[in-house]
């Protein structure tokens, strides 16, 4: 999933991170290993957006 977002308040963050995002902000970085765990629990929850 792609998405534009703002990135004032994870100023670090770049094309490839992962951050947590809410209402249109990124709010802090996550490691890649627990977003995609994050990604694939959701998925199997059926809450994700088809790509």
């Amino acid at each position: 999933m792609v998405k534009e977002i703002n990135l004032s308040y994870t100023p670090v963050a770049g094309i490839g991170d992962f951050v947590l995002v809410h209402v249109g902000f990124a709010i802090s970085m996550i490691d890649a290993d627990v977003a995609n765990q994050i990604l694939q629990d959701l998925d199997e929850l059926e809450v994700t957006e088809p790509e």
